[in-house]
């Protein structure tokens, strides 16, 4: 009998998985995950399946659609220019550092919309994108230099725990910090680079960590990402954590303390998302 909190489907009910029928309609982005389903299933023993290079092209260059612009303006607009609860700005002292000029490394930035978005927002600042995933950070490098912004906003192609410089103001991981396989080693090489007063602002899924409580709209749409993209990507990395998008702030802050970030402070609250406050 399973236990209580699994979910077990018999193989004989597998050939009504017609991805013709589910993807129908889908973005590319959908239809390119779901586009082999035994990707996920056989995550455990064939990891290198899941591996991000080995996702469609379609996958990442849709990705801005399902995830667009205007969703990640939302997030740095919330996260430098809200309060919090206390009457407190949401990433206290983080604005005015950001409009006198800082320094900002942007990880896990795709295709580079983020750290563009807040390059425009701040101009006295300059931001660098790093990215495992060589073709996004060629699609950065183009989106910048089309923006005109290639004299303050830079891309590399390095994983989340090599981090290049030093003295960051800001290190932000927007939506990507639970798809690793090692959080533990992206937030210690951001501790490692940050500045003595620097922070880090983390972007994760507003749902909760036990299963029965994500029983609504959004809930069941973290959790069938996280299914099929999250945890067998972070499974791919052959690392020590698989989080899934629903870790919850426990697992996460006892992560971060671990490597020395032993302020966890939620910032910002959306309907999809919270915005953590991270600190030493």
């Amino acid at each position: 009998m399973p236990l209580i909190g699994t979910f077990t489907r018999s193989p004989a009910k597998m050939p009504l998985l017609d991805l013709s029928k589910i993807t129908a309609g889908l973005s590319k982005t959908w239809s390119g995950f779901l586009r082999d389903w035994d990707r996920s299933l056989r995550s455990g023993n064939y990891p290198e399946t899941t591996r991000y290079n080995c996702l469609p092209s379609a996958v990442f260059s849709s990705w801005p659609a399902a995830r667009p612009p205007a969703w990640l303006a939302a997030q740095v607009a919330g996260a430098y220019s809200r309060r919090h609860h206390s009457g407190k700005p949401a990433m206290e002292g983080v604005e005015t550092k950001l409009r006198r000029g800082a320094s900002v490394a942007d990880v896990g930035c795709g295709f580079g919309h983020s750290t563009v978005i807040m390059a425009k927002a701040f101009p006295q600042s300059r931001f660098h994108g790093f990215d495992f995933h060589e073709p996004s950070i060629e699609a950065a490098q183009k989106l910048a230099e089309e923006e005109g912004l290639g004299d303050r906003v830079t891309f590399e192609v390095t994983a989340a725990q090599d981090l290049p410089g030093g003295d960051y103001d800001l290190i932000t991981f927007f939506d990507c910090l639970h798809d690793l396989g090692d959080p533990g080693a992206a937030l210690r090489g951001a501790e490692e680079v940050l500045a003595d007063d620097g922070s880090c602002l983390v972007v994760e899924p507003n749902v909760s960590a036990e299963p029965g409580e994500n029983i609504h709209p959004i809930g069941r749409s973290f959790a069938s990402t996280s299914a099929v993209l999250c945890l067998p990507a972070a499974m791919a990395q052959d690392g020590p954590h698989a989080l899934g998008n629903h870790p919850g702030q426990d697992a996460l802050e006892a992560i971060a303390a671990e490597v020395g970030l032993h302020s966890w402070r939620p910032a910002v609250e959306t309907l999809t998302n919270l915005i953590y406050d991270v600190r030493r």
